[in-house]
């Protein structure tokens, strides 16, 4: 949005339904010389707003009319450095709320009711209480997933005798919080009326003033609000209906009253950061945990929004992959916006030798993917989609690091990469990094078939403690995937001072929240979301029945690409198991790359590979899972990504970008602290499970469906699945709380 103009007066004008509104009359007139020459504003086609210049001081009246419209005005004391009024029209007829001093038309809706479930209920149980109100005649219609995920849904009532009914029906429900009828739904949020106003009255109306007009209109104080002038939230007795729009336009012709709204009800748009990579769309379990949400909130706080470029994520796995040092994949061979390298170190300390030129196999770059892929970046000529995916802290550093043969040879790697001097025998091993890793994430088996060495736990208790300057260093590692306890097929995920992570997915409904039923358990910390299971020996990505996680392949050895070399469309349908496609010239395609058949993410769309050049447009391709119609965008390019990736190996370096997020929100928290708030804000699914493992136990180690107290543990799950968008929030409250009393007084 461009900069206030000084001196003058800004009138946006909107359609309820259509957005910014053009050929309206805009006139302003002084109030005190009601029969002087009005002025008329100017509409501004770039900024779609309406410009009075030079208005002098003073009270001026404002009138906005168009011919498809009602007209209103109202009165507004212009500031002479510049100012805003805004404007809502609809047709003739339509009721009105208010929001401030604007009256917002709406067009009502009899026949639907917003309902709000109690934040307590599992999502599960939300939604197994909407399917339990087809009693009440009411059907659910479709609302966005982020309205869902706020416990939100709008009801269809195919009944003939009101709403009052209805609404009474549902306040009286033990896990319905709110409901009322609706005044806003699109396909980004939905509001709907509570039985409350907020009423501001004059300055000069004193408190049994203002008693006297809400008493008039049957209207109980519920509290007056110290944050907003002469304000009172009030209530009314009996259910939501329309009719309290009636009481507070009411209110709004008194001379006394400054303005009366409704206190709405609903789900709020969030308001998030939407990296612009071309894969974003199937990244699904990094918005499952609100990475994106994070960014935006760290963001709103002044930081960088993808994270803090000091921070550094050391990938403990198979190499992230190099050439003479370089990093081979595109997303780590730019710059964090520091302007350092995006690699802080590549180191392989199996050979001691600087980079990952030798690695074992990609499990490394794809769990560094996951981790810190970088957001945004540009890297194909003229490209105007950034190349391929997007990690969960993708402005933080990241060292890739290729684990030695021994127990002790890792133990000193992490000693090493911690910023400090193992004292190694072995010739060769590197000076300590000039500045350590603040996290590490480790998705390999070391120790597997015992239990944790004495080295191992020296080694994890000296990087909590004494790494970065003593606030401790945060050390993911993997539960391991065979369906059994940690204890000794992944010791090291079991340790007390680690974060081990198991893994979570979601139901063949592709909503709920489940168990991945392959996930170690045991004395894990934390979980995050995964795979669901293999097919045909692999994850498999197919939404809505199959989930996989999406990250980064050694170049040319994915299943998916990065950015897009050719863009195409089929000429004909193609049906399920078809082995060839049409396409309209199949021109620049290359045998081995990837087709993406749809757009990224979306049900029904599917890679497959070119198996050979185009014969007349026609290309032969593995056999599809899906059918396509006519039309369908078919992009082409390296395939240097996978949709196919899974197992806890992607739950903990997901988990470990949150956690480098909570540091770059506050890098003064020590390991203790991170814990701690990742425990308090995790999300825990499954809240009902009955398996003698897995149910969730209360902070006295009763099962909580017996004991009736909050779930704390889950062998299955620990305390919980990351939830980066409340834990990041929670962490910049403990930053302005430390500052605040840092503060000297007096």
């Amino acid at each position: 949005m461009p900069a206030q103009r000084s001196g003058t007066l800004e009138v946006v004008v909107l359609h309820h339904e259509r957005g910014a509104l053009a050929g309206a009359t805009v006139t302003l007139r002084r109030v005190d010389f009601p029969s002087g020459h009005g002025v008329r504003a100017s509409f501004d086609e770039d900024t779609s707003r309406y410009l009075v210049s030079g208005v002098g001081e003073g009270r001026h009246l404002l009138r906005v009319g168009h011919p498809d419209t009602n007209a209103d005005e109202r009165e507004i004391e212009v500031d002479p450095a510049g100012s805003t009024e805004v404007f809502v029209l609809g047709e003739p007829g339509l009721p009105h709320f208010r929001r401030g001093r604007v009256r917002v038309p709406f067009r009502p809706r009899e026949d639907l009711v917003g309902v709000v479930f109690r934040a307590s209920l599992p999502r599960s149980a939300a939604d197994a209480a909407v399917g339990s109100l087809s009693d009440l005649g009411l059907v659910e219609l479709d609302v966005p997933e982020h309205v869902r995920r706020q416990h939100v849904r709008v009801l269809r009532t195919t009944r003939k005798d009101g709403l009052d009914a209805i609404v009474r029906s549902l306040q009286a429900r033990p896990d319905v919080e709110r409901a009322g009828p609706v005044v806003l739904l699109d396909d980004r949020s939905v509001s709907f009326l509570t039985d409350e106003l907020i009423v501001r009255f004059a300055d000069a109306v004193t408190e049994d003033r203002a008693a006297e007009l809400l008493a008039a209109r049957e209207l109980r104080v519920l509290r007056r609000l110290p944050y907003a002038g002469n304000s009172y939230h009030v209530t009314r007795p009996g259910p939501p209906s329309y009719s309290l729009l009636d009481v507070a336009a009411a209110l709004n012709e008194s001379a006394e009253v400054v303005w009366a709204e409704p206190n709405l009800a609903g789900a709020v748009e969030p308001d998030v950061i939407t990296p612009p990579d071309l894969l974003w769309g199937g990244l699904w379990d990094r918005r499952l945990v609100g990475a994106d949400q994070a960014w935006q909130e760290l963001r709103d706080a002044g930081e960088p929004a993808f994270g803090s470029p000091d921070v550094v994520i050391a990938v403990v796995d198979s190499g992230i992959g190099s050439s003479g040092g370089v990093p081979a994949h595109p997303e780590f061979r730019g710059t964090v916006s520091s302007g350092a390298p995006k690699v802080a170190r590549l180191f392989d300390f199996r050979q001691l030798v600087e980079g990952n030129d030798q690695t074992q196999d990609g499990h490394g770059v794809s769990v560094a993917g996951i981790a810190a892929a970088t957001a945004g970046n540009l890297v194909a000529p003229g490209a105007t989609v950034a190349e391929g995916l997007t990690g969960a802290a993708p402005n933080c550093r990241v060292m890739g690091l290729i684990h030695g043969a021994t127990e002790a040879d890792v133990a000193d790697m992490y000693v090493w990469a911690a910023g400090f001097d193992p004292a190694s025998p072995r010739p060769g091993f590197p000076a300590p990094p000039g500045s350590g890793a603040d996290v590490f994430t480790t998705s390999v088996g070391f120790g597997a078939g015992a239990p944790l060495s004495g080295t191992a736990q020296a080694m994890l208790d000296h990087l909590a403690t004494a790494g970065r300057g003593g606030r401790g260093c945060l050390c993911f590692f993997s539960a391991g995937n065979s369906g059994a306890d940690v204890v000794t097929l992944r010791p090291y995920a079991g340790y007390a001072r680690s974060f081990g992570t198991a893994a979570t997915t979601l139901a063949a409904d592709g909503v709920t929240e489940i168990r991945a039923p392959y996930s170690n358990h045991g004395t894990v910390e934390l979980s995050a979301p995964s795979h669901d299971g293999d097919v045909a020996g692999l994850p498999l990505h197919d939404p809505p029945l199959h989930h996989a996680s999406w990250s980064c392949t050694p170049p040319g050895e994915g299943n998916l690409l990065g950015h897009v070399v050719v863009t195409d469309t089929l000429t004909r349908p193609a049906a399920r198991g078809d082995t060839t496609i049409a396409l309209g010239s199949g021109a620049g395609l290359v045998t081995g790359d990837r087709l993406l058949l749809g757009d990224p993410g979306a049900a029904g769309g599917e890679t497959v590979r070119v198996g050979g050049l185009p014969v007349a447009g026609v290309v032969r391709v593995g056999a599809l899972r899906h059918p396509h119609p006519a039309g369908t965008t078919v992009r082409s390019g390296p395939a240097d990504y996978r949709n196919d990736f899974g197992g806890t190996s992607a739950a903990a370096p997901l988990a470990a970008g949150v956690a480098a997020l909570l540091l770059s929100a506050d890098p003064d928290l020590t390991e203790a602290q991170v814990r701690t708030i990742l425990r308090r804000t995790a999300v825990r699914p499954e809240p009902g499970n009955a398996d003698p493992v897995g149910r969730w136990l209360d902070d006295t180690g009763t099962p909580s469906s017996v004991s009736g107290r909050p779930p704390s543990f889950s062998r299955w799950f620990g305390h919980g699945r990351v939830d980066a968008a409340a834990a990041v929030r929670e962490a910049l409250a403990h930053a302005a709380h430390v500052r605040q009393r840092r503060l000297p007084v007096g």
